[in-house]
Formats: structure tokens, sequence, C-alpha cells
């Protein structure tokens, strides 16, 4: 069996001259989980059809997570955007995670996976940042950890409570007025979506 976990948290950069706060989606699984992940990256830069990666374990509190079909506009730098969106399942608000890029940013991006793959530490200590390094602005940043060889909850050690427990950053503050009356699903579009630009 498969496991791949993309937990929602949030990181803050303070300076002397500026706060900063952004979204950071901590991403779990153990090899099988990475080569899957790996997988629908390339099978996006051919794909009409938006991906939507399974939820292999339903006691996670992962968010739900689109790959969008490879931006078709001729872009040789590698381009990658990844938003979170709020949706409703069974009523229930949730946070889904859109990744949407060129085939050169899904390459960079499938890469990332590969090297902590290949990193061989056998572990979530291990990790690979995804930010502005890759990412074109208006992102929510991947925290790749160290994926396991084989998966159970005592090997993740202390990242257990990431996975298994719902953390205060699951949703975002200021919701509570959205329902699923109000706010009906709509399945992502990038000619549709400003907030998709890869500019």
């Amino acid at each position: 069996m498969k496991h791949l976990y993309f937990i929602r948290a949030a990181t803050a950069k303070h300076c002397w001259d500026i706060y900063d706060a952004n979204t950071d989606v901590w991403v779990f699984g153990d090899v099988a989980g990475y080569r899957y992940m790996r997988s629908c990256l390339r099978r996006a830069q051919g794909s009409s059809r938006n991906l939507r990666l399974h939820k292999f374990d339903p006691r996670s509190h992962s968010m739900r997570v689109i790959v969008v079909p490879a931006a078709r506009i001729p872009m040789r730098a590698p381009r990658l955007k990844a938003i979170e969106r709020i949706v409703f399942i069974e009523s229930r608000p949730e946070m889904e995670l859109v990744i949407y890029g060129n085939r050169a940013g899904y390459d960079r991006l499938s890469a990332a996976f590969e090297r902590m793959i290949a990193g061989g530490s056998d572990g979530p200590h291990d990790h690979e940042h995804v930010d502005d390094n890759l990412l074109v602005p208006r992102s929510v940043y991947l925290n790749i950890r160290g994926p396991l060889s084989r998966w159970s909850r005592s090997r993740l050690g202390s990242y257990a409570q990431m996975v298994y427990q719902r953390q205060p950053t699951h949703l975002p503050p200021g919701i509570e007025y959205l329902t699923a009356e109000v706010w009906p699903y709509e399945e992502i579009n990038p000619r549709r979506s400003r907030a998709l630009s890869l500019r």
C-alpha cells in the first residue's frame, strides 16, 4: 500500500524589516507514495484532465491534491505554482492543494521527489524545500520530508502527530461563514483562474 500525505502548516519569516507568513505544506510518505507522486507529475505533462491524487489513508488529515495538466504556453524556464483553496467534502470544509506548472516545472518537482527517494535516509528528518527558488509568487511552499521505506506510525517518530492529529493550521482562520451551499465545488481550470498565472 502507498502512503502520501500533504499536511497544511504555516511558516513565518521575520527580520528587523519584514514579517511574512505563508502556508507551508509538509509532505510525508513512503517510497511507493513518492513514486506515485512522480508518476502523477509525469502524467500531467501529457494529460488533458486534472489529476486528483488518491487519499490513501482516510484517518490522516491530508489535504486533497489536484495536479493540473501542464501549461501549453511556450516557456523554457521551469514555472510552477502551488495554491490552496477551500472545498467542502460532505458539507465539511477541507483544504485542496492545486499544483500547476509547465513541463520543465513538473520535471523539477519530480526531481525533488526523486532526490528524496535516492537519498535513502529512510525517515522524515531529511527534507527539501520547494519555495521561492522554483515557485512563482503567491504560491504555498512545499516541505518534502524524507520517505520511509516501509510505512509505520512509530517510524515517523515525533512527526506522527502532524499526520494523524488534526493541527491548528488544518484550516485557515476566518472561514466560519462559508458553507457548502454558498461555496459549491468547482473544477479548477487554468484558463478561468487568475490565481493560476505562471508569470
